[in-house]
């Protein structure tokens, strides 16, 4: 995790998935604590 000079936290790690297949995943959260939609990479 890291936090932006916008206070906004990019987040990445492995999460199970259907089947417990492992899937990796990178998100940005907002200073409210919600998905920033916005962050699609």
């Amino acid at each position: 995790m890291v936090v932006q000079n916008d206070d906004k936290a990019i987040v990445g790690g492995t999460a199970k998935k259907y089947n417990l297949v492992g899937m990796n995943s990178i998100l940005r959260i907002n200073t409210d604590g919600t998905r920033d939609p916005s962050f699609d990479i």
